[in-house]
């Protein structure tokens, strides 16, 4: 008896000139654009980047120009600005620090990446350092950070119902979004 033939799964690769990968989502739910990831730039590579860096506080952008702007300093007063003046990473300061939409519009420089700040379930996360390892690509994220409330809280929840944003963004707490 010859053994049973052992055919290998043809794979097809397609290309359009596009970064986006191939939508297979037949469910009905909410469809999702997918991008390729730079090398470097996976879930694991997240997780690693927010154990050594964020852990220092190093995933947190625009704390120099912060900590001198007068909206700043008369929203946060006392206990809050001596951690922050001792470099105290900011998702450990407590009480967490009050950001308003006048300060988070100073920190939405998403044409660069380099300060980029947003909204999610009433806290203020920097994603300046996580655009670049977010599986659906920069733009959806400033698509709602942008928006007016600024918060990415719906698109995230479209997509992402299983997914914990506060352990994943953990380190990248910035504080608590108050209204002005």
């Amino acid at each position: 008896m010859d053994p049973p033939e052992i055919r290998k799964p043809s794979v097809r690769i397609v290309t359009n000139g596009s970064n986006a990968l191939p939508n297979r989502n037949n469910t009905g739910t909410a469809k999702r654009k997918k991008v390729r990831l730079q090398p470097g730039h996976s879930a694991l590579d997240w997780s690693h980047k927010v154990v050594t860096d964020g852990a220092k506080g190093l995933l947190i952008t625009g704390l120099d120009t912060l900590v001198q702007d007068s909206e700043f300093q008369r929203l946060n007063a006392g206990t809050v600005m001596n951690q922050v003046a001792h470099r105290i990473p900011t998702y450990k300061i407590r009480p967490l620090m009050a950001i308003n939409s006048k300060i988070l519009k100073n920190h939405q420089d998403y044409l660069s990446k380099h300060d980029f700040w947003a909204v999610y379930k009433g806290k203020v996360y920097c994603l300046s350092y996580y655009l670049d390892f977010h599986p659906g690509g920069i733009e959806i994220i400033i698509d709602h950070a942008t928006r007016d409330p600024p918060d990415i809280r719906g698109a995230f929840d479209r997509y992402h119902r299983w997914v914990s944003a506060e352990k994943l963004l953990e380190t990248c707490l910035v504080g608590k979004y108050v209204e002005d």
